[in-house]
């Protein structure tokens, strides 16, 4: 992973320390910071100017060494970086410092009925919901 000048071309900085492999969605970037999740459960965030690491975490520690067990692109809210796993976990960090805030455990679904949907009114609501 790395940054170039965008009008020289130059290289900036790259990050080739293992930490950007099998990175297999788009990093969040919020406040000068690129967050990324990489395909072994590391969850990471570099400056974007200078391309230091902050901090990183590994989400799974009983596993996934290889693979890809994080596909989708982290989520940014005031001041939480919000992780989805292919284990069925969504994981909320902490994005000054890395720590776990929460960990939900999700219920893989084949059946598309078990989606959430969104109302008229512009909420979400899963099926198990539909009286409100």
């Amino acid at each position: 992973m790395g940054a170039w000048d965008r009008v020289t071309g130059n290289l900036l900085w790259r990050i080739d320390n293992g930490l950007a492999i099998a990175i297999n969605a788009s990093p969040m970037i919020a406040d000068h910071t690129a967050f990324v999740a990489n395909g072994s459960t590391v969850v990471f965030a570099a400056d974007v100017l200078t391309g230091s690491v902050r901090w990183q975490v590994k989400l799974d520690g009983d596993g996934f060494d290889w693979g890809n067990a994080t596909v989708g692109a982290p989520a940014y809210a005031n001041g939480i970086v919000i992780v989805p796993t292919l284990y069925a976990d969504l994981v909320a960090l902490d994005a000054a410092t890395g720590a776990e805030l929460w960990r939900h455990r999700g219920k893989p679904s084949a059946n598309p009925d078990d989606a959430l949907s969104r109302q008229g009114d512009g909420r979400l609501r899963s099926p198990a919901r539909r009286d409100r």
